[in-house]
């Protein structure tokens, strides 16, 4: 099963994957058709050109100014080189040219490492691959509001899904949905009214 999930997070970031995307036929209704995205390293690659992660900006012809590198790109493609060539390093014997080079070598030899450094392996590739959807924009990072959990008085350990409808301390793992998300609204309103009042 481990195996299983790092050849998904290796294609997903090499090879590419697919996305639904909804569209209308020429009947005029809705159609779903399924398009192929370039891996995430090359997304990320893409984001750290100047002036290649949109189209130019302000009116009229002549010369545009382009959307401007985002550095938060640059960090994690940086963060994923150096740790990539130190996995490949350490299992593998020797990094790749690239991260996707680095992370060609390590499933070469995937089959040969231990499930705990296998687990540490995916639990990277997985945080890699949230923060890369979110800079990219595939996806929203979730809220996080400066307040106590009403579980365990940690500050600024809740993160709220509002899509989902979902939240989460991430010290004590309390967790809230569809069901009780409307307690946690109002425990943080008296929280806040009650600090507000002093």
């Amino acid at each position: 099963m481990v195996l299983h999930e790092f050849d998904q997070l290796h294609a997903e970031f090499t090879t590419g994957y697919r996305i639904d995307v909804e569209t209308t036929g020429e009947d005029g209704q809705p159609v779903t058709r399924q398009r192929l995205v370039p891996g995430l390293l090359d997304q990320l690659d893409r984001a750290t050109a100047p002036g290649g992660t949109g189209p130019a900006v302000g009116g009229g012809s002549g010369l545009g100014s382009r959307e401007p590198v985002r550095l938060s790109a640059v960090n994690l493609l940086d963060e994923i080189r150096r740790a990539l060539a130190w996995w490949a390093t350490t299992y593998a014997g020797r990094a790749g040219a690239s991260a996707a080079g680095s992370l060609h070598e390590l499933s070469t030899v995937a089959y040969a490492m231990d499930r705990h450094s296998m687990t540490l392996l995916i639990g990277d590739l997985d945080a890699w691959r949230t923060r890369a959807r979110w800079i990219l924009g595939w996806e929203a990072p979730p809220f996080a509001p400066h307040l106590p959990c009403p579980e365990c008085a940690s500050v600024a350990t809740l993160r709220l899904w509002a899509e989902e409808h979902y939240a989460a301390c991430v010290v004590c793992g309390a967790w809230w949905d569809k069901e009780n998300l409307g307690r946690l609204r109002d425990q943080i309103r008296l929280t806040r009214d009650l600090t507000h009042a002093r």
